[in-house]
């Protein structure tokens, strides 16, 4: 079952996105004060330092790009259902199941209309006007009936795009590990 609430995702998104700068400042601003420190401090700690700062700035590096790549993901299903509507529920599953009910009442539909064709000539019947307004009447509940199921055909199509697109897309983020660092004397 697919559920999406388009404006909760937005709000998601916005505040990733706040979340994904204020990150970033926190880490441009560390980087400075390292170059700083590492201007004015040598010796054999320093060192040590050095090297266990620069492989935590490259973890950084690595989960700012992965923090970016979920708010992309984040991104596209927000741009993709918004066009459907606000509140999405959908149960693939039974795309099959519901196409099918709907050919079979376009059927019934058919054999109905059909019924009435082979009526034959009923003009001189006083109901025969009532009896062809009722032809008409299922005639256009008919088309009703094809014009939605193309619609839901599309949306179903267009949802199965949407997460197959999502799956290939989440399947390429990478989640780093963060690792602790325990400086000893």
């Amino acid at each position: 079952m697919i559920e999406i609430d388009v404006v909760e995702l937005e709000k998601l998104i916005s505040g990733l996105e706040n979340e994904i700068s204020d990150y970033e400042k926190n880490v441009n601003q560390i980087n400075f004060q390292y170059k700083e420190i590492k201007n004015h401090w040598s010796g054999k700690k320093s060192n040590d330092f050095f090297k266990i700062y620069d492989d935590m700035a490259l973890d950084q590096q690595k989960l700012l790009t992965s923090l970016r790549s979920h708010l992309n993901l984040y991104k596209y299903v927000y741009n993709n259902y918004q066009t459907i509507g606000e509140k999405i529920s959908c149960d693939i599953t039974q795309k099959d199941f519901n196409i099918e009910k709907i050919n079979n009442n376009i059927l019934n539909l058919e054999k109905i209309i059909n019924k009435y064709n082979n009526l034959g000539d009923i003009s001189f019947y006083n109901k025969s006007s009532f009896i062809k307004n009722e032809q008409e009447r299922i005639r256009k509940l008919k088309e009703t009936q094809q014009e939605n199921l193309k619609i839901i055909k599309d949306k179903y199509n267009h949802i199965l795009g949407i997460e197959k697109e999502v799956k290939e897309q989440a399947e390429n983020i990478y989640i780093p590990q963060i690792n602790n660092v325990i400086f000893k004397d």
